[in-house]
């Protein structure tokens, strides 16, 4: 609930601190606790679609690198219905 509160914040500062946060700790959530963090917090649809195209360019780049270098690692990833899919050659394609 914590950090569903302050990625509701408005204050950019707020949210690349959290970001950041996450960025650096991820890897330390498994199994539920990680499920939950990542399905129903950082790719629900409001929040992906809020810090996708957030006005800062600061808070934008840390999210992509969450969802690129955090969560593409399994090579699939389902996002807001569109497929993304890391290929062999390590370049992402959308589908």
């Amino acid at each position: 609930e914590g950090v569903r509160r302050l990625l509701d914040s408005d204050h950019f500062v707020v949210l690349l601190e959290t970001l950041l946060l996450l960025y650096n700790h991820l890897d330390r959530f498994v199994g539920v606790h990680r499920v939950r963090l990542v399905d129903e917090l950082l790719l629900s649809p409001r929040l992906f679609t809020r810090l996708f195209t957030w006005w800062s360019h600061h808070v934008r780049y840390v999210y992509h690198l969450i969802l690129v270098y955090k969560l593409v690692r399994f090579k699939t990833l389902d996002v807001v219905g569109v497929t993304i899919t890391a290929g062999s050659d390590g370049k992402l394609r959308m589908g």
